[in-house]
């Protein structure tokens, strides 16, 4: 290719500022009109940064170095394309503090806005790349990996959105109030995920009152699959597809059926009774022997819930089997049945009913009576050690 002339070279770069220019006149008129021009810090992958305050905004040129800028003009005169920006020594590649802590302090005014401003369009992207690192370190104290997730839910477009999901489960309690004991506060996105749940149930109770609100995770999620592989479970990602899917009457995966088993299980919590004494919620044992017979009881009945939207389950076998929530507790607790002789199904009848109507702290005890009535000894023990590794667990049984 001939060099450029100077001239040639100067219109190359006019391009560049032009189209620039034409970027950041949209991102102030978004900032002021959509925004009431909040101060958002850098913009990630931009070549300028806008700080505000009440009074005024300076945009602040961020170029690349003197040294890679004469380079670039090299590049240009002998025809060649400059430099990517992103590789420039200068280069804003991860999100400031300021920003992080603007998304967390506007989650409701994200969720309003018909459309989403530039500074966030165009950088969902490394957003949801930051955030999957950011949770999987912070999750347990910073909901950003979840509102990040959500603002690229609305800029995706898919076929079911996250709000279109929770609206559907609501009406699903409107219309079958049964499924719940006291007043329902609905179905929520789950910001700040203490245990990294796929889902959890939030009661309050004062006297005779009582409020359930369900909570769906919407960050990814590490798990095992049946066949022992890892893979990634995203709860409300799956929730969304399996809502696609009945509604073109697709046939549902076995990640997308597990989700609503998932929302079973916890609408099985806002039906019991649950704990007498909160104080007992905050043990270990007693928790784990709860949530590994409401897991294992969901797990059978769940198929009642996807009557309820007009569908069949397709994969229960697979979930019974390998479900990824309490994996380890119920894996253990359905081979001690078989170890002792005991059908899963006699278990999940007695159970099934016993999960709703007694007081979440004596299902520690129920689980011992019930298998010492099948005559097995040293129900303490291994009761105990449900949580167990599988491999700790069996020499216990043999012992």
């Amino acid at each position: 290719m001939a060099e450029l002339t100077e001239q040639q070279a100067l219109k190359e770069r006019e391009k560049y500022v032009m189209a620039f220019n034409d970027t950041m006149v949209k991102i102030w008129k978004e900032q002021i009109l959509l925004l009431d021009v909040i101060d958002t810090g850098a913009l990630l992958n931009s070549p300028v940064g806008i700080r505000c305050d009440k009074d005024d905004c300076i945009a602040t040129t961020i170029l690349k170095t003197e040294e890679e800028m004469a380079a670039d003009d090299e590049r240009i005169l002998n025809g060649e394309q400059p430099s990517d920006p992103a590789e420039s020594d200068n280069a804003v590649k991860e999100l400031p503090d300021n920003f992080n802590k603007w998304v967390e302090d506007n989650e409701e005014r994200i969720a309003r806005a018909k459309s989403m401003p530039y500074f966030l369009r165009d950088n969902v992207g490394v957003m949801q790349q930051q955030a999957v690192r950011y949770s999987s370190n912070n999750m347990r104290t910073s909901p950003i990996a979840s509102v990040v997730n959500s603002i690229a839910d609305k800029l995706n477009k898919p076929e079911v959105s996250e709000q279109e999901v929770l609206n559907r489960l609501d009406e699903l309690i409107s219309d079958n109030p049964h499924l719940t004991r006291g007043e329902f506060g609905g179905f929520k996105i789950g910001r700040v995920n203490p245990e990294d749940s796929f889902m959890w149930t939030d009661t309050v109770k004062d006297g005779g009152y009582r409020k359930d609100t369900i909570y769906i995770s919407n960050v990814t999620h590490d798990v095992i699959g049946l066949d022992g592989k890892p893979i990634k479970f995203n709860p409300m990602r799956e929730l969304q597809g399996a809502m696609a899917a009945i509604q073109k009457g697709r046939e549902l995966t076995m990640e997308q059926e597990y989700a609503l088993e998932s929302v079973w299980h916890e609408l099985k919590h806002a039906k019991a009774i649950g704990w007498r004494y909160r104080e007992n919620a905050g043990k270990p044992s007693k928790r784990m022997a709860m949530e590994t017979i409401n897991q294992f009881c969901a797990r059978r009945s769940y198929p009642e819930l996807l009557l309820k939207f007009g569908v069949k389950a397709s994969h229960l076998e697979e979930i019974k089997q390998g479900g990824f929530g309490y994996s380890i507790e119920v894996s253990n607790f359905t081979k001690l049945l078989s170890h002792y002789g005991i059908k899963e199904e006699d278990a999940f009848s007695h159970f099934k009913d016993k999960i709703l109507t007694s007081d979440y702290d004596n299902i520690y005890g129920g689980i011992e009576k019930y298998l010492k009535g099948k005559g097995v000894k040293g129900t303490d023990k291994l009761v105990s050690a449900l949580r167990e590794p599988k491999e700790t667990f069996n020499l216990l049984m043999d012992d």
